[in-house]
């Protein structure tokens, strides 16, 4: 299998994967023509290799619940296709090699694997929904700001509903906020007062900068130029 991590085996040892099974795939790649990857299949119950599987060509493979699967990339267009190898690496099925590819892929936690593929009429990565993007207009007769009805916007609301997910996937939970009038609901009220004192003290300050250093004269009482350990302590008694 040609896993040896020294300069004479031609490639390097990859990550490895696993799959719901248990089985783990061990690969190994070539990072010179013609950039073969190889992989052997081991039984963790067993401690044994089991199987292995050497057609693949810049191929990455992917975990499912029993067995794997990933894309080929092949040449410098990447062409691809699919592969689907049961969990000692046995070939399932092989699409044929349709259609290019910028060689990313990522797994899709409801079942199978992501793949992003060019487009076949458009070699450009993202030309379709960028050509959608600039042809799209708003309507002038809707009472909301929304494109006119007659413009495509699959790829647009394609892209809108993928970003909502992430807003909600990327989202925190805030805190809950003490019950009013107890100890920690003062404390909470006064760290953000002083917090709202310390940003209109630097405000202030930066505004009186710059115009002392562009010469146009200051309006308004000049800030009192105090330590932050005094600035603090008067904050605190302020608050209180």
């Amino acid at each position: 299998m040609d896993r040896d991590l020294n300069s004479t085996s031609g490639g390097y040892c990859g990550r490895g994967e696993t799959d719901g099974t248990g089985h783990i795939a061990l690969s190994w790649q070539n990072p010179w023509q013609p950039h073969s990857s190889k992989f052997a299949f081991l039984d963790p119950a067993t401690g044994s290799q089991v199987g292995s599987y050497d057609k693949g060509i810049r191929l990455d493979l992917i975990g499912q619940a029993s067995g794997f699967m990933g894309a080929n990339c092949v040449g410098s267009i990447c062409q691809s296709n699919y592969v689907v190898l049961d969990p000692a690496g046995k070939s399932v099925y092989e699409s044929p090699y349709q259609g290019q590819s910028p060689g990313l892929q990522a797994n899709d936690p409801t079942g199978g694997m992501i793949h992003a593929r060019y487009d076949p009429p458009n070699p450009g990565y993202g030309d379709p929904v960028m050509n959608e993007y600039a042809g799209l207009i708003w309507d002038d007769r809707s009472a909301k700001r929304e494109e006119h009805p007659n413009c495509p916007n699959h790829l647009t609301d394609a892209t809108l509903y993928a970003w909502r997910y992430c807003y909600a996937y990327l989202s925190e939970i805030p805190p809950p906020k003490p019950n009013p009038y107890t100890k920690k609901w003062y404390d909470q009220e006064m760290e953000e007062m002083e917090e709202a004192e310390v940003e209109r003290y630097l405000a202030l300050e930066a505004e009186r900068s710059e115009a002392e250093e562009w010469g146009y004269g200051w309006e308004g009482p000049r800030p009192e130029p105090i330590s932050w350990r005094s600035f603090k302590t008067a904050t605190r008694v302020s608050s209180v």
